[in-house]
């Protein structure tokens, strides 16, 4: 036993196919789908004088072997566009012609778009169902419509979300709620861009924000300017000044500003009547920044250290924001 084992180890090894073999190996690479690989390397010309049958033949056994792997192909289409993405890529997988190789390649491509575009889908994540879902929402390839729609449908169904996400928040006289209606409205418009929807949405984020950021006009104060009257050299200074208080609560903040730095380079007048002016301007700057988003800026804060330097008491809540009144006890 011991011998048949050496002799067996020992034997020399050859290269060279045996006729039996290389007729073996020429059906098996027919069946793997490398029939024109095994033709160009048994049959032109035959290597063998018993492959001169099978070579014979091997066209009619190539083009058989495709024909049965293109029946499958219908099979697979209806998978996919039928949603069934695992059973689908099976069958693609499957094939193993050189001649469908690039059917393969096409349907496999649709079929983890469609994977990935799902899985997004219900993940909430819209720059990854957008990228994968869109190509195929889009696409004019007619053997794909059940898909198409599927797309579709989810593009449309993660636009509706965003768009309810965005008009709840937008009703809420809140910055943070205001900012993720913003984000909401941000995500849909790359789910479907440029929809009208999206527009009138944005509008109603503005005029919230707007609202936010401005004071409720209440009536003109009693007496704000009152003092102005009192100082003999600021003729006309009532005049001026009650059009740029009433230029700010009319929400013309740059106009108020503008009005106030000219009353203030330009009459003399008593440090009541400044610091009220110093005041306003103060607000009116503070009102703006609001309204952009930014932070208090520093013109501001300088003005209510003035107003305070002249002794000024600054209207209550009822004729001022909250936030004015905090900046100006912060100054």
């Amino acid at each position: 036993m011991t011998g048949a084992l050496l002799l067996l180890v020992c034997a020399p090894v050859t290269a060279q196919e045996t006729p039996e073999q290389m007729r073996a190996s020429l059906k098996s690479m027919v069946a793997a789908g490398h029939g024109k690989e095994a033709k160009a390397k048994y049959c032109n010309p035959p290597a063998d004088p018993k492959l001169v049958g099978p070579c014979r033949v091997i066209d009619d056994d190539i083009a058989t072997f495709e024909n049965a792997e293109k029946s499958q192909i219908p099979q697979g289409k209806s998978l996919f566009n039928g949603g069934d993405y695992v059973r689908a890529r099976n069958v693609f997988n499957n094939l193993k012609s050189e001649a469908l190789q690039g059917d393969k390649q096409k349907w496999l491509g649709y079929i983890d778009r469609m994977e990935k575009g799902r899985a997004a889908f219900q993940g909430q994540r819209i720059d990854e169902a957008v990228n994968n879902l869109r190509p195929i929402a889009s696409s004019g390839d007619g053997e794909i419509a059940g898909a198409k729609a599927s797309a579709n449908q989810m593009l449309d169904q993660l636009f509706q979300q965003q768009m309810t996400i965005a008009r709840q928040k937008a009703g809420v006289k809140d910055d943070n709620a205001l900012r993720e209606a913003s984000a909401a409205l941000d995500a849909a418009n790359k789910l479907k861009p440029g929809d009208a929807a999206i527009g009138q949405v944005r509008g109603q984020i503005q005029q919230m924000s707007a609202s936010l950021h401005q004071q409720v006009p209440p009536p003109p104060p009693p007496s704000p300017v009152d003092p102005c009257k009192a100082n003999p050299s600021a003729q006309g200074c009532v005049k001026q000044l009650e059009d740029a208080i009433n230029t700010f609560y009319a929400h013309n903040y740059k106009g108020a500003e503008d009005q106030l730095s000219s009353f203030i380079a330009n009459n003399r007048v008593t440090p009541r009547v400044e610091g009220l002016a110093y005041f306003y301007r103060g607000a009116a700057r503070l009102s703006q920044s609001a309204l952009n988003g930014k932070q208090e800026p520093s013109e501001a804060l300088a003005d209510f250290k003035e107003a305070k330097k002249r002794g000024l008491t600054p209207p209550g809540q009822a004729y001022v924001s909250p936030k004015v009144l905090t900046a100006f006890n912060k100054a």
